[in-house]
């Protein structure tokens, strides 16, 4: 997951030729579990296109596949479950306490394949799995994102609050750092973004308005695609400001079939 900064992918998908489909595809492959070498069958991306970066999950500023179910990998032997970026390339000393911490862990339903575990049982081991493994804030605030739209996805709106409660926090501890990855603008964008889904319209609406005026920058990316970024995301942020004084909640967060 830490290979997917937001705005590197979106760069280099709206700024490029994209596939021709307005679909993701996914295909079935077999993947050894790095924990107890069980051989799992797990879903791999076969094709997709920058139209997922004007879905409205970037609202939240997640992007598919993290909004998908068979991003999250989960053995059905020992239950190791990670993102299916890194799922195999766990730093060998981490492995033993990660399976120290497996064996006291299970999940509730039957498991044919991955996707039936519901992302909230995969999401809370995962936690655990890269407490242990050991990630930067703007890892956990984009999985504490993460985690509050799949906790909403499946009406579990307590949690989801939780967690967008952290993401917010973690957003705002960033910021305060004045680190520059994510950028300003990048975090008034998270951070508007989870004031709205937390209920507040109005803190939401100061810091959307205050990221519009901001511009994006990227020390060690070339001119003409930290500036495509920037009218990538300024444009998310007058879509949202619109929406949003328009009441117009399915545009930002439209509903989803049980």
């Amino acid at each position: 997951m830490k290979k997917l900064r937001p705005a590197v992918l979106a760069i280099a998908l709206i700024l490029s030729v994209t596939h021709s489909s307005f679909a993701t595809t996914w295909a079935p492959a077999e993947i050894v579990c790095p924990i107890c070498k069980h051989k799992n069958t797990f879903m791999q991306i076969m094709s997709f296109g920058g139209y997922i970066y004007h879905w409205p999950e970037k609202f939240q500023y997640i992007y598919w596949p993290l909004t998908a179910s068979q991003v999250l990998y989960s053995c059905q032997n020992c239950h190791y479950t990670a993102f299916m970026f890194d799922f195999a390339s766990t730093k060998p000393e981490k492995l033993v306490l990660i399976k120290e911490m497996l064996a006291k862990e299970s999940f509730t339903g039957k498991y044919e394949k991955y996707t039936d575990i519901p992302m909230s049982q995969r999401l809370a081991i995962a936690e655990k799995v890269y407490q242990i493994i050991g990630e930067d804030d703007d890892w956990w605030c984009r999985f504490e994102r993460t985690k509050g739209f799949h906790f909403a996805a499946e009406k579990k709106e307590t949690e989801a609050t939780e967690a967008r409660k952290k993401a917010l926090a973690l957003a705002e501890k960033m910021l305060q750092s004045k680190s520059k990855d994510p950028s300003e603008k990048e975090l008034y964008l998270i951070m508007g973004g989870m004031k709205y889904f937390l209920k507040d319209r109005e803190g939401a609406i100061k810091d959307l308005e205050h990221g519009l005026t901001l511009k994006y920058t990227a020390p060690n990316l070339e001119k003409e695609k930290a500036e495509g970024f920037d009218q990538y995301l300024s444009g998310v942020f007058k879509e949202f400001l619109t929406a949003i004084r328009n009441g117009e909640k399915d545009k930002i967060d439209p509903p989803r079939a049980d």
